[in-house]
Formats: structure tokens, C-alpha cells, sequence
């Protein structure tokens, strides 16, 4: 396996250097060549964990050796991102892994390739990056919110005034392509503490998947100064129509404080990191070369054709290079069917680095100790027996030879899926029909000096401690940006207007508002709150599973309310009555002794307007208030366990406009929900339904004609409970 990666790692870091397009910058060279300081004249670069990295890896192959040299050369890239010149080549001795370029202009997108020259090594990998030198602009950021472990920083003005500074220019449509930021604490000047949050940003390099305005650091210390510096990295739409080449600005700001010790609790919560790579190989390859699926164009020379029916597998090599290994002069199989596992824990535990799971390394070790023979002189074969629709996976060892080459002894992996129907439920579908929403479980909230602290510690550990996730190997992200959207609690007690406000957080819309925090993290700070009012949260936050290995991904809401229940749990319990009476009956999670809940997720941003903040420490509020509802009728049954939320519509009502009815599933009725549109032909065309998650929706349609128009709803068996058919009728009079 050695021999694959070396070469693998030199192909990759050559191709690297030729694919230049400014579209597709990657923001770190091989993820280990940064920059380390950026001023309007001068660029400084390190490129240690690259060299190092490489010659690691070049001397494992067997060599020795060390860099003669380092070949530089800097380019400048014309505005339009489509050309460069070189303007500067040169040399540092193989011992210097930095260097300093001076002499630059302004506001200049420049790239930077570093040429390996290695003793005795014929080839020269290489490396390069781009950066823009700082223009002559000075923006800076505000706080807008803080406590004592936590800064809140706005710089969405700053982005004004760079929109207004393209526009001058006859420009449009700037967009923001990448925010990179750090904070340091400030010991010293102010001048200094910015100059090294800016070294350690540049160092860090673009991130292109966030795009935020504002940002919260958490973990600080208590009354301490702190500079944080952001670089920004933006295009536009130039006056001649073409797209400009993408320009760093950096915003900065100084001496921003933490407040005083006390008076607020912890905004972080479990911040126990998630899963993170760490390179290995597989050890299960140790003393092997194993051509695994990710191991690059030399496992070309030692594949075969495999085919699959319902039943069976066939690997064919009569027109490939496969020979058998030299050691035992024979083509020996492996054969396992594959299984669900816990990808995360198998590579935290084995390596990382083309590892193709447990399953595989049985298949590794069956074929190490011969389980199958392929008898001598043969071209095929079929391993017969096998269920179908259902993936196995497979090692061969043998050797290969080619015109230019031979390998004695190796190991070729393959995952081949039979084919047919196996009968097993994907993992989507099944999580789909048999978790509980994540509006069931219940978050929890306070107020503290004019902010809201949400948790959602123990509502997402019950979520995804749901059975269904159990054989998935369910976990909630641990990594990226969750956000909370939220809007204020309708003063009106009317379900249509709770509706609506849940509506709008659905779909951000006008009066949506947001907040966001880095995970890990089980709870979050939310500032920017009127202190009058009361307001409904929504968290989308997603989870992780596995099937047959593969990480697979999906999103769950959750929902608080600063005056009770959220709305859909009450909904889904029949704890609502048809007037929506009850002043409880808002939305939201789970009131704590001083205050409200909530919970919250995914990696987006509003450019909604947030409340006027106050960031002092003196604005301490009210706790809210709860009371339980006293108006459900525990000890009644409900006359069906399916039911419409209405029955009858009027024939001049339907004129107008199509009309809603929402059929509701009693909650311990977990199964699959089916749904048969079963009137009349003549009446079936004016009446159709939609099924989402737990809810069924029916619409009546723009004019309608009179009749009973019937819905046949099954709802299928789920543990102890029996499968229940009804068939809802709804009346156009």
C-alpha cells in the first residue's frame, strides 16, 4: 500500500500545480501552505508541513534524501481572474521552508508556486496559493452583543461599504464568497493583538463554505480585552459585464471586552468534538500492497471485470493483466457480504486512509488465507450462492504484468451489489416512518441580562436516542454552524396566526430573525431580543447515520416558545381546541423556572435586520411565566384515531379559491402513513393530498362540485401496534 500512496502523492501535489482556474481556488494547497502575513506591499508564505509532510513520505518508500532548493516564482492575476504574469522568480536554499515577497501592489490578487527540488528525485512536485495584498480601505466591525465568556461582533456595514466602493466603480453585485476569522486576546497594544489575530487568519485561509456577517466566539475569559480580524473575500460584476477576480478585505477591531465575571451561565454547553480523520492506513494493509477503490491508476493494472445477477458474482479477467501472486502460483478470493457499521468508530479505531470497513477486512484476510482458489490456467469466476440485492464485498489476490511492468503478489478490493430486490427498507424511509418528530422533545431556555440562553442538551440526546436510529449508528453533528431562527409570538391566540408565525420560520420570511454558533455545542447565546416581547424559536439541526457504512445525513426542527408547549407537539396530542382559546396554546418548547426554550441548527445566515440590542449588563428581565393547560380531557378517548380537522366545506366557498383540511394521526400510531384518494371518479379530479412526515393535507380544490369526497388513510403496524385503516369523508355542500 506504500508504494500506492507515494506515488499517489506526488501525482496529486503535480496536478495540483497545473490546474490553474480561478473559479475552483482551493484555499490551502494540499492543505498545508499558507500565509502568514499580508500587508498593502508584501506577502509572506510557510510552507513547512508541506515539505516535511513530502519528504516523510518520500523517505517511507525506501529512499533518502533532502531539498537541494525551493524554486519560487509569484504571479500577479489580471482583474478578470483569466491570465497571470510572472513577475517574480527566484530560489531559497532547501533548509528555508518561508519566505517574504516585498514590493507588491495594493489590493493585487497575487499566486505564489513553490517548485521541490529533492536530491537525486528527477520530478519536482509543486505547490502554489493565491492571496491578495490589503488595499488602502480601513473597515472595521462592531459588537453588538457580549457576556462573560462570549463576544458578539457585526461587520454587515463594512460589506456596505464595500458594495458602495464597487458600485463608484461602475460595478454590481457583489457577493460574498468566504469569511475567515480569529480572535486573540489582547495582553499588549491594541496594534499588536490585531496583528496576530490577522497572522492567524491568513494562516487558517479561506473557508468558502461560510458566508456569515457576524460572528460569536464563546469560551473567553471573563473582563478581558480582545482584537479579532476577518478576512473577507468577495467578487462582482464588473462594468464591462465580465466577473471580477475575487478581492480579500480585511475587517478588524480592537480592545473589544468581555463583561465582568458573574450573572450569566454556561453558552456552550457539551462541546465534545465530533470525529475528525487522522490519515492512518488502514493497518489491516500493513505488509501488504492492497489496491483498494481510492487507490489511484496502479490498481488499473491488477483489475478485472465484475459482473452480478440475482444470485451470483462473476470477475472475468480474460482481457486484463491479472496473473496469479508468484508466492503460491494462484488467484485467490475473499467474499463477505456486507453489513451496516459505524464508519467513524471503525476508521477512529483502523486508520482512515482507504479504509473500506470491517467487512472488507474480512474479505482481506479470507483471500490472505485462500478461502477460495481459482483452479490453474482459469479466466473466471463465479461465486454462486448469494442473496440477491445485496452488496458483498470481494479481495483477489493475485499479481499482474503488463508490457512495462509486474507486480508479484497483491490484494484488489471490489463492492459489487447483486441485483434484485433484497426485500431490506432503506435507511431514509424507515427513520422517516418510524422516528418521532423532533417537536416532541422539549428544550429548554432563560433570560439573563437582556439575552436568552437556549440548550438543547437532553431534547437532541432523546431524539436521536430513538430506537429507529440504534442500527444506523444515529449521532447529532458535532461539527460546522447551527443557527436558531426566530420571530415573535402572535399576540393573537388564534391558530392561524400561530400557524403562520410557524410558517414563516419555515420560510424566512419578513420578521425572521437568526442567531448562530459553532458546533460542538449543545447550547447557544441569543442576543438582540426586545425585552417586551415574546418570541418562537425553530432549530433545524441535523443529524448523522450510517447505512452499509456510507454517512448519510438529514435535518430535524425543533421548536420553543417563550409561553409554553410549542404549538406542534400540542397539536399532535390534541391538546388544542377548535377556538384556540387558551392563551397557552403559542408554540415552543419547554419554559424553564426563569425564562423560555428552544433549539436550533444548520449552516445558514439571514441578512434580516436584527432588534435594537443592549450591551450592557444592567437590562435583567422578568422570567416568564407558565401554567399548565387545564382544558384537555385526558380521560377522554378521541372518537377515531384518524380524524380531519374539518369535514365540510361550502360549495360558494370552493368558487373562490381551493380550501385545507388537515387529517390528524393519533401519535401513538408510529407506522408508515399511506394515503388513497377513494371518491368518486367524477369527484376524484377536485381533490388531492400531500403526506409530510406525520402530517396528511388535503385540498379541495377551486371549484369543487357537492359531494362526500373520501380518503382512505392506513397507517401501518409498528411494534405492538396493529395496522389502522380509516376512511376520512369530507362533505362539499
Amino acid at each position: 500500500m506504500k508504494r500506492v500512496k507515494v506515488s499517489t502523492c506526488i501525482v496529486m501535489l503535480c496536478v495540483f500545480f497545473c490546474a490553474f482556474c480561478m473559479t475552483s481556488f482551493n484555499v490551502r494547497a494540499q492543505g498545508e501552505f499558507y500565509f502568514t502575513e499580508v500587508t498593502q506591499n508584501s506577502i509572506s508564505f510557510d510552507w513547512t508541513e508541506a515539505a516535511e509532510s513530502f519528504l516523510e513520505s518520500y523517505k517511507k518508500s525506501g529512499k533518502s534524501g533532502s531539498y537541494d532548493s525551493f524554486q519560487i516564482q509569484v504571479f500577479e492575476v489580471a482583474e478578470d481572474g483569466r491570465s497571470m504574469s510572472l513577475i517574480k522568480p527566484y530560489s531559497v536554499p532547501g533548509t528555508t521552508y518561508n519566505s517574504t515577497v516585498e514590493g507588491l501592489k495594493p489590493a493585487t490578487t497575487y499566486r505564489v508556486d513553490i517548485k521541490f527540488q529533492i536530491e537525486g528525485y528527477s520530478s519536482s512536485p509543486s505547490i502554489w496559493n493565491v492571496v491578495s495584498t490589503r488595499s488602502d480601505n480601513s473597515y472595521t466591525m462592531k459588537m453588538i452583543g457580549h457576556s462573560d465568556t462570549t463576544l458578539y461582533v457585526d461587520f454587515s456595514d463594512a460589506v456596505k461599504q464595500m458594495e458602495e466602493k464597487v458600485k463608484k466603480a461602475g460595478g454590481s453585485n457583489l457577493s460574498v464568497l468566504s469569511v475567515t476569522g480569529s480572535i486573540v486576546e489582547q495582553s499588549g497594544s491594541e496594534s499588536d493583538a490585531l496583528s496576530a489575530a490577522r497572522n492567524n487568519t491568513t494562516k487558517i485561509g479561506r473557508n468558502f463554505t461560510e458566508k456569515y456577517t457576524s460572528k460569536k466566539y464563546t469560551g473567553l475569559r471573563p473582563d478581558t480585552a480582545y482584537a479579532v480580524s476577518v478576512m473577507l473575500t468577495y467578487d462582482y460584476k464588473k462594468a464591462d459585464g465580465n466577473k471580477s477576480s475575487y478581492v480579500d478585505e480585511f475587517i478588524e477591531a480592537g480592545s473589544l471586552r468581555t463583561a465582568p465575571e458573574g450573572g450569566y451561565s454556561d453558552d456552550v454547553g457539551d462541546n465534545t468534538p465530533g470525529y475528525s480523520e487522522n490519515n492512518r492506513e488502514d493497518s489491516s494493509h500493513t505488509g501488504k500492497l492492497v489496491y483498494t477503490s481510492g487507490a489511484g491508476s496502479s490498481r488499473k493494472n491488477a483489475e478485472c471485470s465484475v459482473t452480478s445477477d440475482e444470485n451470483s458474482i462473476t470477475l472475468d479477467w480474460t482481457k486484463n493483466n491479472v496473473i496469479p501472486s508468484a508466492d503460491r502460483h494462484l488467484i485467490e478470493i475473499g467474499c463477505v457480504e456486507e453489513s451496516n457499521y459505524d464508519a467513524q468508530e471503525d476508521w477512529a479505531k483502523f486508520g482512515s486512509d482507504h479504509n473500506e470497513g470491517p467487512y472488507m477486512r474480512q474479505a482481506l484476510q479470507k483471500a490472505y488465507q485462500g478461502d477460495i482458489k481459482v483452479d490453474k490456467g482459469a479466466k473466471s469466476y463465479k461465486i454462486t450462492g448469494l442473496k440477491p440485492g445485496t452488496q458483498y464485498n470481494i479481495v483477489m489476490r493475485c499479481g499482474w504484468q503488463t508490457q512495462g511492468g509486474r507486480c508479484d503478489t497483491c490484494y484488489v478490493t471490489y463492492k459489487i451489489k447483486t441485483k434484485g430486490d433484497s426485500g431490506k427498507v432503506a435507511a431514509v424511509k424507515d427513520i422517516s416512518a418510524n422516528k418521532q418528530p423532533g417537536y416532541m422533545y422539549d428544550c429548554y431556555a432563560k433570560r439573563e441580562n437582556g439575552t436568552i440562553v437556549l440548550d438543547w442538551t437532553e431534547g437532541s440526546k432523546a431524539f436521536i436516542s430513538q430506537s429507529v436510529f440504534e442500527k444506523y449508528f444515529g449521532k447529532m453533528q458535532r461539527s460546522g454552524i447551527i443557527t436558531v431562527k426566530y420571530t415573535e409570538v402572535p399576540q393573537s391566540d388564534n391558530s392561524k396566526d400561530i400557524e403562520h408565525a410557524y410558517s414563516k420560520l419555515e420560510n424566512s420570511n419578513s420578521g425572521v430573525y437568526s442567531e448562530s454558533a459553532d458546533l460542538p455545542c449543545t447550547k447557544m447565546r441569543v442576543f438582540g431580543i426586545d425585552n417586551s416581547k415574546k418570541y418562537v424559536f425553530a432549530i433545524g439541526y441535523r443529524y448523522q447515520y450510517f447505512e452499509d457504512g456510507k454517512l448519510q445525513s438529514g435535518i430535524e426542527y425543533f421548536y420553543a416558545d417563550e409561553t409554553g408547549t410549542n404549538y406542534l407537539k400540542k397539536k399532535a396530542t390534541d391538546q388544542i381546541d377548535g377556538n384556540q382559546e387558551n392563551s397557552e396554546a403559542g408554540a415552543g418548547g419547554k419554559v424553564t423556572e426563569n425564562g423560555m426554550n428552544n433549539e436550533n441548527t444548520a449552516a445558514e445566515t439571514t441578512d434580516k435586520k436584527q432588534p435594537t440590542v443592549d450591551t450592557t449588563d444592567s437590562g435583567k428581565t422578568t422570567d416568564v411565566e407558565t401554567e399548565k393547560s387545564t382544558d384537555t380531557k385526558a380521560d377522554e378517548e378521541p372518537e377515531s384515531k384518524i380524524k380531519a380537522s374539518k369535514d365540510t366545506f361550502k360549495v360558494s366557498v370552493l368558487k373562490k379559491k381551493n380550501q385545507k383540511a388537515t387529517i390528524k394521526v393519533a401519535p401513538e400510531l408510529k407506522g408508515k402513513i399511506t394515503v388513497k384518494n377513494v371518491s368518486a371518479k367524477k369527484l376524484k379530479k377536485y381533490a388531492d393530498f400531500k403526506v409530510k412526515g406525520r402530517k396528511v393535507t388535503v385540498t379541495m380544490k377551486k371549484g369543487a362540485p357537492k359531494g362526500v369526497y373520501k380518503f382512505k388513510v392506513t397507517v401501518a403496524a409498528y411494534g405492538k401496534t396493529k395496522k389502522t385503516t380509516e376512511t376520512i369523508k369530507i362533505t362539499v355542500k
